[in-house]
């Protein structure tokens, strides 16, 4: 709104913008200007005599100030919730997060990484502010070694992250130590299975399979005597996948030969036509465990009548 005074007769009113004009012949009109702005009011009167002056416009806008949530911390594979606040500017506000489509004060992320999170708001006056944050990213390693102590204790060799420990050994039994020794009633196949929780809740889990290595025991002599005790050569052992024997009197004739364990001799010949003598024979095992390992044995066995 401008005013005249002095002069003679009615005034005429011009307002200009860089001296382009924006409204004539009154004294008070509404804009909506821009920051920084000037308005200059021209006043002529009825004798031709003209005098101006000027108003520049500013916007008092409060600067525009950011919080963001900390850096926070998250299991591997787990969501964390973003968020900013802003005061100041001229609302509302645009927010351009670095990994997230979102324009929006609160966002969700997923990561397998500790990954730093960017965001840019803007006003409705092109201020912008920037604000960052780090998701860090807990991994929890679940790991461990086995071997046995003999055919039916294992070992367990612990190599995870720190944190609680809780095992199953397959068989119906559970242990919570870092480094257990469990026995087991028979020879079978086991599976066993760790699970690892960290100090933020994070879990991982490893299982393994475990069963002993396969052996085989060989006697030195047997009495083939038919008197019920110790009649027949029997080779015995455990996780046994192949298997050939061959027993040779000492003239290097072959009078017994087998594929399976489950085969005795009971001192007769190849043929079975008759008993062997009382000797020292000479075996050869071949044999190949169902963990893939090659035993190879040879021995001498005695015949006592």
């Amino acid at each position: 709104e401008g005013s005249a005074v002095g002069g003679y007769g009615d005034y005429s009113a011009v307002w200009t913008i860089q001296d382009t004009v924006i409204l004539s012949n009154q004294f008070a009109f509404t804009h909506d200007p821009s920051d920084g702005i000037t308005y200059t009011l021209t006043v002529t009167d009825a004798c031709g005599n003209a005098g101006s002056d000027q108003v520049s416009v500013f916007y008092d806008i409060p600067e525009l100030s950011l919080s963001i949530n900390p850096d926070t911390i998250i299991c591997n594979g787990g969501v964390a919730q973003l968020w900013v606040e802003i005061d100041g500017g001229v609302p509302p506000y645009d927010y351009d997060w670095s990994n997230s489509s979102v324009n929006a004060p609160q966002v969700n992320v997923q990561s397998g990484q500790t990954t730093n999170h960017t965001v840019m708001v803007t006003d409705q006056c092109n201020q912008f502010i920037l604000g960052e944050t780090t998701v860090f990213v807990s991994y929890v390693n679940a790991v461990f070694d086995t071997q046995y102590d003999d055919v039916y204790v294992v070992i367990l060799n612990n190599r995870s992250t720190p944190g609680e420990y809780f095992w199953e050994f397959g068989d119906g039994n559970t242990s919570t130590e870092t480094h257990p020794t469990h026995s087991y009633l028979n020879l079978n196949e086991y599976e066993i299975t760790l699970l690892v929780t960290d100090s933020l809740g994070c879990q991982a889990t490893f299982s393994a399979m475990v069963e002993p290595e396969g052996q085989i025991f060989v006697p030195n002599a047997f009495t083939p005597n038919e008197d019920g005790v110790n009649d027949l050569f029997e080779v015995k052992g455990h996780n046994i996948a192949e298997f050939e024997m061959v027993v040779m009197n000492r003239y290097g004739q072959v009078v017994f030969k087998t594929n399976s364990m489950n085969n005795k001799w009971n001192g007769s010949d190849i043929s079975g036509r008759y008993y062997a003598q009382n000797e020292v024979y000479v075996y050869t095992i071949k044999a190949r465990t169902t963990r893939d390992k090659l035993i190879e044995k040879q021995g001498t066995i005695t015949v006592i009548r």
